[in-house]
């Protein structure tokens, strides 16, 4: 995916290094708001806990408590979110401070019309990250299915957000 921020500053678009394990792995959820936005379940928490608050008012502060299967239960009953499951992955992709290109995305649109000389795309590459011309950077895909179909047969790159150190 060509990207004209490569720098991360949209919070939306990027992700923590700390939080990125939690992300990982088959099973995962993320929520997609009817703005179109992609939350993850800590955004989705701290998103609806306010609003989930005031339906507790008046109640003791014993049954006040809320945890995240509250949450999850009140996204899967009401229907507030769109709940996708995904597979968390790490790519990664290069930059030149401009644009950002995954591998295949370099070897195809970049490596054709450079001056390479007689390297290779792989010795190009590294050559091109040793003098600092792009640099390599993490990004979190969420991949699965766009739709609520669990048959669905292709998989695709539904979000993903630049892991920032």
């Amino acid at each position: 995916m060509v990207v004209d921020d490569p720098s991360g500053a949209d919070s939306e678009s990027t992700i923590e290094r700390r939080a990125v394990d939690a992300e990982l792995g088959p099973s995962t959820f993320i929520y997609r708001t009817d703005d179109g936005r992609i939350l993850t379940f800590n955004e989705a928490f701290d998103e609806l806990t306010p609003q989930m608050a005031e339906g507790l008012e008046g109640l003791p502060p014993e049954d006040r408590a809320m945890d995240g299967g509250d949450v999850q239960e009140f996204i899967f009953e009401s229907g507030v979110y769109l709940s996708l499951v995904v597979e968390g992955q790490i790519v990664t992709q290069y930059t030149d401070g401009r644009t950002r290109w995954t591998n295949d995305q370099l070897r195809e649109q970049v490596f054709p019309t450079s001056d390479h000389g007689d390297l290779g795309f792989e010795d190009w590459r590294a050559a091109q990250v040793d003098a600092g011309t792009l640099t390599a950077v993490d990004v979190l895909q969420y991949v699965g299915t766009e739709d609520e179909d669990e048959d669905a047969d292709e998989e695709t790159v539904i979000h993903e957000r630049l892991i920032i150190d």
